[in-house]
């Protein structure tokens, strides 16, 4: 080790963020970035736009609406079997027996 000039008797020194310890960081600019997200989550209201946040409600429901018919159709032999078998057992719990009193 003496040939390539490192003497083994000093220590190496750590490369890193000397702000940094045990894992925490104390970045002002992270900390600013999380408060301000922080400010713009609580800004956030629903109430002073109410036409336009129905609007957009009323949007939205209409695509989810859309995309769950058209999965319904993609599985209408599974749900023809179940609407049959919700058929059938209404049916036998309607009708009159022994089951019954």
């Amino acid at each position: 080790m003496a040939a390539n000039g490192a003497s083994c008797e000093q220590p190496q020194k750590r490369v890193g963020p000397k702000d940094k310890q045990n894992g925490k960081s104390t970045d002002l600019s992270l900390r600013e970035r999380r408060q301000k997200d922080k400010e713009e989550r609580l800004s956030l209201v629903l109430w002073r736009r109410p036409v336009v946040t129905l609007h957009y409600f009323l949007l939205e429901t209409l695509i989810k609406l859309k995309e769950c018919t058209l999965q319904l159709w993609q599985r209408r032999g599974t749900v023809f079997i179940f609407l049959l078998l919700c058929f059938l057992f209404s049916i036998t719990y309607t009708t009159d027996g022994s089951h019954q009193t």
